[in-house]
């Protein structure tokens, strides 16, 4: 079964964290009560690190608990705008709205590059 590009929704996650199923099932009632909309958000779960934390040295887990403890507070924004901290989801229709990733080496961060990307490419 093919599904239609224009319905396509991609999700990156890295590799030492999780989005919670909650997470999906609250995005895909967000896209179908804003679905003419859809091609223009990005949505991002609260960053949670926990693949591989106790293997990890212990400064390192204490720096990822504080990392996610400030993203939590960044989920929520009285202007309507945060930036996604390493997972995210977006439609494939904004992707390559936005030129998809940029690959350079100069390139900044591509979670908080690509929400820039969006949010300029797209006016807002």
């Amino acid at each position: 079964m093919m599904i239609p590009m224009h319905n396509l929704f991609l999700t990156i996650i890295d590799v030492d964290s999780w989005a919670p199923d909650v997470y999906f099932d609250e995005m895909e009632d967000h896209i179908m009560e804003n679905y003419e909309k859809r091609h223009t958000f990005i949505y991002q779960p609260p960053q949670v690190f926990t693949r591989n934390h106790l293997e990890v040295p212990v400064i390192s887990r204490v720096y990822d608990y504080m990392h996610s403890s400030m993203h939590a507070a960044n989920l929520f924004s009285t202007t309507g705008v945060t930036f996604p901290l390493s997972n995210y989801s977006l439609s494939f229709n904004l992707v390559k709205r936005i030129g998809f990733w940029d690959t350079v080496e100069e390139a900044i961060g591509e979670d908080f590059h690509t929400t820039q990307k969006a949010i300029w490419k797209t006016q807002g």
